[in-house]
């Protein structure tokens, strides 16, 4: 599912100014071609967001620098146009492979490969192509390998899949998973969760908000707020915000790629400090990265020992103020 609003879809890396064989102009001609193919891309994906541009333009910011490094971190699709080797292409190109996602390497024929980017799949074009007309073999055959790169590559990158990264294939594994970008799954949003256990009757839930503090590899922190209500001893409680002295803080969470997940927390009260765990796996929504359902067990410090009951939470559609629960406390 194509995200919502208008987001970046594709930027460009590639010189903006001319110099010896290739003038301003050519490189307005090449980057006309390129619009013209990922805007193609574009349709065909139903993406609804913004033109593609060179990645170092953004007329909102001022601060070139930091533009340049949000683009490289942040666009699903990058194009580089490594034609002429020039030093601020290539410099961003490793910007973009340092970072871990996927780049379209281009050039024409007359540039030669550098030994660091020949390993990297490269789509080579004429270097007439921005002379040649729509229906020139030469041209059809470079706008068709490109348009197919595109469509692969967001498909490939939106499924959180390794085969478009460029430091996955080099790296040792667990050197990978120490700098690869955060985790394959869109975790953000309004759930409602519950934890409960039949044999005693007993329910805790509510409705909360994933909001992501920050990020390492597949190790998350993350804030869980939002109201609760209980079920305990036959009586259900009103749904209540979480506030002092009662307070559950997610802690640390770990995602793996064959989804499984482990969350640790933390109940405070007024007599008591619980740390516990949460071990499971997540549901996706069909055919996107997006998390929809977390299913599993919780472990946590008791009186008696240690306690296990059943955890599941649940995207919800909207955020909403009302108190109504999909999940039936006492389950």
């Amino acid at each position: 599912m194509p995200p919502e609003g208008k987001d970046k879809f594709c930027g460009y890396i590639m010189p903006i100014s001319g110099k010896g064989k290739y003038p301003v102009d050519h490189w307005t001609k090449i980057k006309n071609i390129l619009t013209e193919i990922v805007q193609t891309a574009i349709k065909k994906l139903k993406f609804a967001g913004e033109e593609p541009e060179v990645v170092s333009i953004d007329f909102a910011n001022p601060d070139i620098k930091s533009v340049i490094f949000n683009n490289l971190f942040s666009i699903p699709i990058v194009i580089c146009d490594v034609s002429g080797n020039n030093p601020n292409v290539i410099y961003e190109l490793g910007l973009r492979v340092a970072f871990d996602m996927p780049v379209i390497i281009i050039k024409d024929k007359d540039t030669e490969f550098s030994f660091d980017i020949n390993s990297l799949l490269t789509i080579e074009y004429p270097n007439n192509l921005a002379e040649l007309p729509h229906t020139d073999p030469d041209y059809k055959l470079f706008s068709s390998k490109l348009f197919a790169r595109i469509i692969y590559t967001y498909y490939e990158f939106t499924a959180g899949s390794v085969s478009v990264s460029p430091l996955a294939k080099y790296l040792h594994h667990e050197h990978y998973l120490q700098i690869k970008r955060g985790v394959p799954f869109d975790l953000a949003g309004h759930y409602e969760y519950i934890c409960y256990r039949e044999e005693i009757g007993y329910s805790h839930g509510g409705k909360c908000e994933i909001t992501l503090k920050h990020f390492r590899g597949n190790i998350i922190e993350w804030n869980l707020k939002g109201a609760r209500h209980w079920k305990k001893d036959g009586t259900e409680y009103p749904v209540q915000e979480f506030m002092d002295p009662y307070r559950w803080e997610t802690k640390k969470a770990i995602l793996f790629e064959d989804k499984q997940y482990l969350v640790s927390y933390e109940i405070r009260t007024p007599a008591d400090l619980i740390i516990g765990i949460i071990q499971g796996y997540i549901e996706l929504e069909h055919s996107t990265n997006r998390v929809n359902k977390f299913d599993g067990y919780y472990y946590q410090e008791g009186k008696d020992g240690l306690v296990k009951g059943r955890f599941k939470m649940q995207r919800r559609a909207r955020s909403s103020d009302d108190t109504a629960l999909q999940f039936k406390p006492g389950k």
